[in-house]
């Protein structure tokens, strides 16, 4: 090769690196994220949680302890700030699944997709086929595209079915989301979509968006190599 070829190949190597190095960069920070989530949910889970139950249980013990002695007014102010509490522990049991599922990191994938599909307003016909554990990183980026895609057909699109399929092969995991509801779902900026779709870039995956009146359809293949 010339002098200038030379030159050529050694700046295209040079790039190649640098895309390599910003990739690699960018995973690190995507699984210390998730780490950092998993241990916030453990935190709050097995700290504030339990606690806020211990607190509810000795309100209880108030309320029959007042009610047995007569003091009406004081069990039913006990009583209530008792269903206050375990209210507050509810939503704080939520923000914690919402930080990353335990279910998930103890059972994986498949039992994560299904407590979704329980908890979803709209019914869920869900077909899982996962032969092993996955990184912690995939799974986790397979969980979040199902959650946010049902949120998603519950809360915009007036759906009365969504089919979820989350299949393992040799070209990697694939999610497949779909609803029958209005469509109308993008990648906007800021938005859930394209939070998900920058993720799974970090895994070089890529978020299908087919969207129309007659439904949505929504489907990525992480690999797993």
């Amino acid at each position: 090769m010339s002098s200038a070829e030379k030159r050529l190949v050694a700046d295209l190597a040079a790039q190649a690196g640098l895309v390599l190095e910003l990739r690699a960069t960018a995973q690190r920070l995507v699984a210390a994220g998730d780490a950092t989530r998993r241990r916030m949910e453990r935190d709050l889970h097995d700290g504030v949680q339990q606690r806020l139950v211990t607190v509810a249980m000795e309100l209880g013990g108030v309320v029959r302890q007042a009610t047995a002695a007569g003091a009406t007014d004081v069990a039913t102010e006990a009583d209530t700030v008792r269903a206050h509490l375990l209210e507050a522990t509810a939503e704080l049991r939520e923000m914690a699944r919402g930080l990353h599922p335990a279910v998930l990191t103890q059972d994986g994938l498949e039992a994560a997709a299904g407590f979704l599909a329980d908890r979803s307003p709209v019914p869920v016909r869900l077909t899982v086929a996962v032969e092993r554990r996955l990184p912690a990183e995939i799974e986790a980026t397979a969980y979040f595209v199902v959650s946010e895609c049902l949120t998603n057909a519950a809360k915009h699109a007036a759906a009365t079915l969504i089919t979820v399929e989350i299949r393992q092969s040799e070209a990697g995991l694939t999610v497949e989301v779909a609803d029958d509801g209005c469509g109308g779902a993008a990648k906007r900026p800021g938005g859930g979509l394209q939070g998900l779709a920058d993720r799974l870039a970090v895994l070089d995956a890529r978020l299908r968006i087919d969207s129309a009146s007659n439904g949505t359809r929504l489907r990525t293949v992480i690999p797993c190599g």
